[in-house]
C-alpha cells in the first residue's frame, strides 16, 4: 500500500486508500451530503460565517470543523475543504477507517 502498487501476476496495479467521508457543502458537516442536510443555514467552508461559499468575500481562512473541536491549540487558519490541514477531518477519517477495519 505504501508503494502505491500491487503485483498481480505479471502486472502492476495502482492501489490507494479509498476510504472517504461524506462531506456536506451546506453546513460543512461530515457523514452526510447537502441533499440530506437538516441545517437551516449555510456555513461557509472558507470563513465559517453563515453564507454559501460562492458569496464569501473574506480573505481570512477559518475552518468550521476545527473550530468545533475541544482542543484550543488546533490550527483553524485553513478552509474546511483543505483536508491536508484539517485536524477534525483527519480525526474523523481515522475513526471511520478503524471502524471499517475493526482496529482501535
Amino acid at each position: 500500500m505504501k508503494a502505491g502498487k500491487l503485483l498481480r501476476g505479471l502486472n502492476y496495479c495502482s492501489v490507494y486508500d479509498a476510504i472517504e467521508l461524506r462531506r456536506c457543502f451546506k453546513c460543512c458537516g461530515l457523514h452526510h451530503y447537502s441533499d440530506k442536510c437538516s441545517s437551516e443555514v449555510h456555513v461557509c467552508p472558507k470563513c465559517s460565517d453563515n453564507h454559501p461559499a460562492k458569496d464569501c468575500n473574506s480573505s481570512e481562512l477559518k475552518c468550521t470543523l476545527c473550530c468545533g473541536l475541544k482542543d484550543t491549540n488546533i490550527d483553524t487558519g485553513h478552509a474546511a475543504w483543505d483536508l491536508s490541514k484539517c485536524t477534525a477531518y483527519k480525526n474523523a477519517h481515522d475513526k471511520f477507517k478503524s471502524l471499517i477495519l475493526g482496529t482501535k
